[in-house]
């Protein structure tokens, strides 16, 4: 039978035959494998550098070696990485993209509304164009100027009841409407409105009126609709109820006004 020879080729101290249980007399040091210490082990090793430093059996996870199933998880990690090289190919693209003043500027083509704006409405579509014509900030529409005249306590017939106003801008008279706090009596209120001193209803039948027990009332369509900015416009008083007169009269002018929008 050949001579037991130690792992590392170091001649053993101890055959297997000579090895019995530790304790006094014995010769054997639990720090010590096959007579050696274990700093004398050649080249060291996980327990020799724990018996060096005092410590427990404690094992370097750096001086293990790696099993298969290490390789394979580590091969599976370097050779599919959680980002694709198409989605870092598209990260790549979209920095240097950020960079131009195209990505954030400039008109929207036909091509790129195909791609950026699939499935849009097709007066989305037109809409999305038209912000880029100043025709689609500009146009006109109409909106309610009212010029409005007060006379306070009871009613009496006649010119200039009011203070005069001036028309603000070129406006188009649409109607007159009155209201009073007492109602008239007997008879109706009518009220005639002038522009520059002369009346607006030429018909005089239209003129804006209240009914006996009533408190409001308007006028039929004005003869003269146009108020230049500047004109000066007047009321008269021309009836005003009979027991009892008509009280706190507001008489109110409703004109269109074009405006436009730039």
């Amino acid at each position: 039978m050949a001579e037991a020879t130690h792992l590392l080729g170091l001649p053993l101290k101890h055959k297997p035959s000579d090895v019995k249980p530790q304790g006094a007399g014995s010769g054997l040091d639990a720090d010590k494998v096959d007579g050696l210490h274990a700093s004398e082990l050649g080249g060291g090793g996980p327990h020799a550098a724990s018996h060096e430093t005092g410590g427990g059996d404690k094992v370097h996870f750096a001086d293990l070696e790696r099993s298969s199933t290490d390789v394979t998880l580590h091969d599976s990690l370097t050779s599919a990485p959680h980002i694709s090289q198409a989605e870092k190919d598209r990260i790549h693209d979209r920095l240097h993209t950020l960079d131009s003043v195209n990505d954030h500027s400039g008109a929207i083509t036909d091509t790129q509304h195909g791609s950026r704006g699939s499935g849009l409405h097709a007066d989305s579509h037109a809409r999305q164009h038209a912000l880029g014509s100043s025709l689609d900030h500009t146009g006109s529409g109409t909106i309610k100027t009212t010029l409005s005249f007060a006379v306070v306590g009871t009613l009496s017939i006649g010119t200039d009841k009011a203070p005069t106003l001036l028309a603000p801008c070129s406006l188009t008279i649409v109607k007159v409407k009155l209201v009073v706090k007492t109602a008239p009596g007997g008879q109706a209120i009518i009220v005639d409105v002038n522009k520059n001193g002369t009346t607006i209803f030429t018909t005089q039948g239209n003129r804006p009126q209240i009914a006996a027990g009533q408190t409001t009332g308007d006028s039929g369509t004005p003869d003269v609709t146009g108020l230049a900015e500047g004109d000066k416009v007047t009321i008269d008083v021309d009836q005003v109820g009979a027991s009892p007169a008509g009280a706190d009269l507001t008489v109110e002018v409703v004109c269109d006004q074009t405006v436009v929008f730039s």
